[in-house]
């Protein structure tokens, strides 16, 4: 009884962080993106925008948009970042307002 109380605690602590989400349907990043994603976090901000880059040009999305800005604000490349941030800025205003 004593090994199967954890089990149990468990099972309803992982039901209940499920029953969190809200309405809106999650997207899932693609490999590209969450490799990009661990680049950036360790500092490797060119080869995240390299990679960020080639998915926004397949297919443009303000999340893509929006890590492509910071990594090159990051990487001390104003110009672009102030371009990007626009980008970002004026095609989600809600969502990225900063």
């Amino acid at each position: 009884m004593k090994k199967i109380l954890p089990l149990i605690a468990l099972a309803f602590c992982v039901m209940a962080a499920d029953a969190q989400t809200t309405g809106k349907k999650a997207k899932k990043p693609n490999r590209d993106v969450m490799l990009a994603d661990v680049l950036k976090s360790s500092g490797s901000y060119y080869n995240a925008i390299d990679i960020y880059l080639q998915e926004y040009n397949e297919k443009p999305d303000m999340y893509v948009g929006y890590q492509l800005a910071d990594s090159y604000f990051k990487a001390r490349d104003y110009a672009n970042a102030e371009k990007w941030f626009n980008t970002v800025w004026t095609a989600a205003p809600a969502d990225y307002p900063q």
